[in-house]
């Protein structure tokens, strides 16, 4: 089972990039593949193969938010929906930011993101929630 997530979009900042408030709107492609294959214990003969590939293409909009907290520590919240060919897909997620370099232009982030996606292919429809705690380094040009 592979899935892929890949989210676009163009964002305003209404105060400024200073403000910490940016709003934001785009696409999300999601393409999700599952094979299963089934085979014979005794020899290894196939059996049966399944293949399901789908995708989905949806507008997404959605809302961050930043909060300085010192010089190098910055809270991140983000949420952001998506509907169009899925049945609809929402995201939440709190990040804090400790930044490093001369500019703060690098940071290792710790956070948590809860992800709730579903989806109609013909009579099949899947619910996911994705969830749980997250690290990631970014920087920024």
């Amino acid at each position: 089972s592979e899935q892929w997530f890949l989210d676009a979009a163009v964002a305003w900042w209404p105060k400024g990039e200073s403000g910490g408030l940016s709003l934001f709107a785009g696409g999300r492609y999601t393409d999700l593949d599952d094979q299963l294959d089934f085979r014979l214990a005794a020899n290894g003969q196939q059996v049966w193969l399944l293949d399901n590939d789908r995708d989905f293409l949806d507008v997404l909009v959605g809302v961050r938010q930043q909060f300085s907290l010192s010089d190098s520590w910055k809270l991140h919240t983000h949420a952001d929906y998506s509907f169009g060919d899925s049945e609809g897909t929402y995201l939440l997620q709190a990040t804090i930011r400790y930044g490093m370099g001369a500019k703060k232009q690098y940071g290792l982030m710790l956070g948590y993101r809860y992800k709730e996606a579903e989806f109609k292919h013909g009579d099949i429809e899947e619910d996911y929630t994705y969830k749980g705690p997250l690290l990631a380094f970014n920087f920024r040009l």
